[in-house]
């Protein structure tokens, strides 16, 4: 029951701190002259208003065990009438939350982001009531919505950028007669020693190797940039 709980919560916060990260760094990128600090080189996709909550989520999912076996062990060393080992949970979450906004605008020290975020879990665990069943029960049906949330973000922005890519793609002019078909692959930070058409062991890139077979394969390439 207590691994489910804490489960829940971690769930609950790893898309609450998600969605927050999410909207505060796309407001921030987005903001005409606005205080984007060290952030104004990073360039951002709106997905990552959908992706940062799953992956808070999955970061949280991971730290949840480690955290039920510290609130199991907090019960345990203190009487079941005093036992709030829920509490702890929500303070690590919280704090671990508060860390990843923290760090967002990337102008606090990591020692001032991480005494900040501390203080933020500490003051939220001791003002949320998660150990009756009519606080918990807040946190497992607002769940829902915040995946409800998660998902509608994804549809609505991967859609709306398939929609804008298709009707890009209608706008094209045919192809003149004639005209070379050029295919251009750019792979960044990728050593030859581990592509197998260079030699590797493994069959790293099967579909690069047929390319090489039945094109040109340079042994020795020298550019100044990508």
């Amino acid at each position: 029951m207590l691994l489910r709980r804490v489960f829940v919560l971690a769930a609950w916060f790893g898309l609450v701190a998600g969605i927050l990260e999410g909207a505060l760094f796309t407001i921030l990128r987005l903001t005409p002259g606005g205080p984007t600090w060290l952030m104004s080189g990073r360039s951002v996709s709106l997905d990552f208003l959908w992706v940062a909550p799953l992956l808070n989520l999955g970061y949280f999912l991971l730290l949840a065990p480690g955290v039920t076996l510290m609130a199991w062990l907090l019960g345990k060393l203190r009487r079941v009438d005093d036992a709030r080992p829920l509490q702890l949970a929500v303070l690590v979450f919280t704090a671990l939350g508060a860390y990843v906004l923290a760090t967002v605008p990337d102008r606090l020290h990591e020692w001032a982001a991480i005494a900040l975020a501390v203080g933020v879990g500490v003051r939220v665990a001791l003002a949320v009531d998660v150990n009756t069943p009519q606080g918990f029960a807040r946190f497992s049906r607002s769940l829902r919505w915040l995946v409800a949330t998660v998902a509608l973000a994804a549809i609505v922005l991967r859609g709306g950028a398939a929609a804008l890519e298709l009707r890009a793609r209608r706008g094209l002019a045919p192809a003149p007669p004639g005209a070379p078909n050029v295919l251009l692959i750019v792979l960044d930070t990728v050593r030859a020693d581990h592509l197998s058409s260079y030699g590797y062991a493994r069959p790293t890139t099967p579909h690069l190797d047929k390319f090489a077979r039945e094109g040109v394969l340079f042994e020795w390439a020298i550019s100044p940039a990508p």
